[in-house]
């Protein structure tokens, strides 16, 4: 009987923490909710292979991922509650993705939640098509790479009737642009379309090299350079057959000048001319020179006074001498300049002329320096400036006088017997100083500062022992006494060398009066 119950304790033992682990689990069951699944299609004839279905649990790390599913409804079981996105693709035989929806549910503890996921089908438009241009002028071998058979295509301007099937990694086509889509498939609409540019053909550049011309030539109102010899192409295909087939040069414009740009245009001839093309030549420059005029009976004002500027007054434009009969110059405008704005005598003025008309680029005209003129000083305006007379009380601190009034730009103002600190009457002047170059000497100004006596009021306390040896020390609370002095009394005689605010009673005090 003892083993018998020994083996039942034993028994007993082992079942304890079985069953706690069974409650554990329960519970932790209970906390587990399951979702039941349904897949809805937007459009229901949609012929899908297969989808994945994927949920996400917020805020935790919590998924799962169910794929190449072909069934419509699904029971989704032990997950967490919490918040799930849940999300369905839909992919065709060719393993196409053709459709995807989305929903977020909340799931509670060991709830049972019925939902669906709508699938909503569609097609992207196409991406990642490039262009090149066609081999030849003649031929119509662009393409359009990175196409496939699912795709159409149709020019730009023709109608929605006119799209044709593309061709799996390129399409060979004219120049031009296009509008390609995913064709219609699986019951999907055509996608979105995008535009394709197929660029025209592009020729290729030849050069040309040993053309020449002449240098240079005086002006005769035409553009024309003269071509003394056509060089040679540079840059044609073997077998090709393209010639120089004839040249002209000319100036950038009939004007004068140096270093005038001449542009050399070339026809192209021959059996393969259309696959190439030549810039125009404009490496070369040349001159043409330009006639000098002059000018008569300009009239200018003498003089002015100092306004900061280089500025004369022209008063009349004379004529001008040395045009070539037939062209067509006038001087329209006419300005005169100082030598700089400084004030001063018989200084030079350079006088600048303008010249219009159609034939005016032909020609030059000089500055004319010929003429003098004086800048006279200006005076400084000082009538908003003002210097009185003022009367203070002595207060110990420093007293001045001050002008009133905004001074002119370039002004400035400096004070003599100003800044005074004792009784008595003062004369300040006030000195100004400026351009001293350009603007007359700006007077003096005087005005009379009176600092009057002040009365000292006040007392002052002694603290400390009146004891051998002890200091006494003098708190003074004065009005008006500026930085006093001290001086200690032995009944009314000065202590000598005591003149602090402090004083160390000693024996020949004992028995006196200490004020």
């Amino acid at each position: 009987m003892k083993n018998t119950h020994k083996n039942y304790i034993l028994i007993f033992l082992m079942l304890v923490p079985m069953l706690l682990f069974f409650v554990g689990c329960s519970d932790m069951m209970e906390r587990m909710g399951d979702i039941s699944l349904t897949i809805e299609l937007d459009i229901p004839e949609m012929d899908v292979s297969y989808y994945t279905l994927e949920g996400s649990l917020s805020d935790s790390s919590r998924t799962f991922l169910l794929e190449e599913e072909t069934a419509l409804t699904y029971n989704l079981s032990s997950l967490d509650p919490g918040t799930w996105t849940l999300t369905v693709t839909a992919f065709d035989e060719d393993d196409q993705q053709i459709g995807t929806g989305t929903r977020m549910i909340v799931l509670r503890e060991g709830q049972i939640l019925e939902t669906s996921v709508l699938v909503v089908f569609g097609q992207s438009p196409p991406e990642g098509l490039t262009a090149s241009p066609p081999s030849r002028y003649d031929s119509e071998d662009g393409e359009i790479t990175g196409t496939t058979a699912k795709m159409e295509y149709k020019l730009s301007t023709a109608g929605e009737d006119a799209y044709a099937t593309c061709s799996d990694e390129k399409t060979i086509l004219a120049s031009g642009s296009y509008h390609l889509r995913f064709a219609a498939a699986h019951g999907l609409n055509p996608s979105e379309t995008v535009t394709v540019i197929i660029p025209e053909y592009v020729p290729i550049q030849l050069t040309v090299s040993g053309t020449a011309i002449t240098a240079s030539k005086v002006y005769d109102g035409t553009t024309d350079a003269e071509v003394t010899k056509v060089g040679s192409l540079e840059g044609i295909i073997t077998g090709d057959e393209v010639t120089v087939s004839a040249a002209s040069a000319a100036y950038a414009d009939a004007a004068a000048g140096n270093d005038k740009t001449i542009t050399i245009s070339y026809t192209l001839g021959g059996d393969e001319a259309a696959n190439y093309t030549i810039s125009d030549d404009t490496s070369t420059t040349a001159d043409i020179s330009r006639k000098t005029l002059t000018v008569s009976g300009t009239a200018i004002t003498a003089s002015k006074v100092y306004d900061g500027t280089t500025d004369a007054e022209v008063t009349k434009v004379g004529s001008l001498e040395g045009i070539i009969t037939g062209d067509e110059v006038t001087v329209s405008a006419a300005s005169a300049a100082y030598a700089d704005a400084a004030a001063g005598n018989a200084k030079i003025i350079t006088i600048s002329y303008t010249l219009s008309g159609a034939d005016a680029a032909n020609y030059t005209i000089s500055d004319d320096t010929s003429t003098t003129a004086s800048i006279s000083k200006a005076t400084y305006d000082m009538s908003a400036i003002s210097f009185a007379d003022s009367t203070v009380t002595y207060d110990g601190s420093a007293q001045s006088l001050l002008i009133s009034g905004t001074l002119p730009t370039g002004v400035s103002v400096s004070y003599s017997d100003n800044s005074q600190t004792n009784a008595g009457t003062y004369e300040v002047t006030a000195h100004f100083s400026g351009d001293s170059d350009n603007y007359e000497l700006i007077s003096d100004l005087s005005a009379t500062l009176i600092i009057e006596r002040a009365t000292m009021s006040g007392s002052i306390t002694i603290t400390g022992n009146t004891v051998y040896g002890e200091t006494l020390t003098a708190d003074p609370n004065l009005t008006n006494a500026g930085t006093p002095t001290y001086q200690w009394y032995r009944s009314s005689s000065a202590i000598s060398g005591a003149t602090s605010t402090t004083y160390t009673l000693v024996s020949a005090d004992i028995g006196s009066a200490i004020t």
